[in-house]
């Protein structure tokens, strides 16, 4: 599964699986919004995922690259919350810097 998180220019923050690309557009599966919540403590932000467009019955989104600021490769700890609501639940386990 090939994740990535885009940033749009409404600054919107997506991630979902790459299931096409043309030198136009980007096209996601199971997409959610990513959103900044409180965190635990005083001071701090945590990260959650959303329902993009709930209201939605496409299980693909097309983003069009015009849109899109940037592409980036999320880490792993927003892969595996990601793998939890979407995938198999599979965990991903950081590699090890020796």
């Amino acid at each position: 599964m090939n994740i990535k998180c885009l940033k749009l220019v409404s600054g919107e923050e997506v991630i979902g699986s790459v299931v096409g690309e043309t030198t136009s557009d980007i096209t996601l599966s199971g997409v959610s919004a990513v959103m900044m919540m409180p965190g635990q403590t005083p001071g701090q932000i945590s990260l959650g995922l959303m329902p993009f467009l709930p209201y939605s019955e496409s299980e693909q989104f097309v983003f069009p690259k015009d849109k899109i600021l940037i592409v980036f490769d999320p880490n792993v700890d927003m892969v595996n919350n990601y793998n939890r609501k979407h995938g198999a639940g599979i965990q991903v386990v950081s590699s090890l810097k020796m």
